[in-house]
């Protein structure tokens, strides 16, 4: 009879993740992420006014990473986008594990086209 070995999906584990382990070094999204933080992005951060008050805003640098990842695999929809942030290890390694609502997606854009 043959065995096989048995999980408990319910067990916790400690797991050591590395972000830089999720995409290899030749992937589109470790490119993107490169030359994005090489530019001057205050503009964007300026839009953001909860120093005194509100919740951690998601970095506007990790927005942008997943706009240019997603329009550059024709992925238009923030619906879209933010669902990939839960299921894509290219776009969990672009925003840092945390998944932007979708309106906060389409909110960077109209502020930014104004």
């Amino acid at each position: 009879m043959a065995r096989f070995i048995s999980i408990n999906r319910d067990q916790l584990m400690m797991l050591p993740i590395s972000l830089d382990r999720f995409v290899d070094e030749e992937h589109l999204a470790k490119h993107i992420w490169t030359i994005l933080s090489c530019l001057n992005l205050n503009s964007f951060e300026e839009i953001y006014q909860n120093a005194d008050r509100g919740a951690l805003a998601i970095n506007p640098r990790n927005i942008i990473a997943l706009l240019l990842y997603a329009y550059a695999k024709g992925v238009r929809s923030s619906r879209d986008i933010e669902r990939y942030c839960k299921e894509d290890l290219a776009y969990i390694y672009l925003s840092e594990m945390q998944t932007p609502d979708h309106t906060t997606i389409s909110t960077l854009l109209k502020e930014k086209s104004r």
